[in-house]
């Protein structure tokens, strides 16, 4: 569903606020299929809020790498090459309302939750 999400509905459509291109990667490391019952639309509105953050940032080139973790469950990590986040603010990036830009600062408060289930 990921793959199939960031290439059919978000690649080629997305542009980074100073108006480039974002090229989206994904990298799947997975050799065999990994089945897991999700809510599609928790799971797109999760990509959509960090491809949004991406975008921010001024990111022209997102990675998402999944891959089955020791543990049986699904790793995916994102990365981008925006200007990333400043040490001093790591540890309020999930907190409701925390924003550096003007987002809501809703967005990784929700991620957090969505996940945390």
């Amino acid at each position: 569903f990921i793959k199939q999400y960031l290439s059919r509905v978000k690649q080629g459509k997305l542009k980074s606020t100073n108006g480039d291109n974002m090229t989206i990667n994904v990298v799947d490391s997975n050799s065999e299929e990994f089945l897991y019952k999700f809510k599609p639309l928790e799971v797109a509105i999760i990509l959509d809020n960090l491809l949004s953050n991406s975008r921010k940032a001024k990111a022209t080139e997102v990675t998402v790498s999944i891959k089955k973790a020791a543990d049986n469950t699904l790793q995916i990590v994102f990365t981008d090459n925006g200007i990333g986040i400043k040490p001093t603010n790591l540890d309020k990036i999930f907190d409701f309302g925390f924003t550096t830009t003007s987002g809501s600062g809703m967005g990784l408060h929700h991620l957090k939750k969505l996940l945390s289930r």
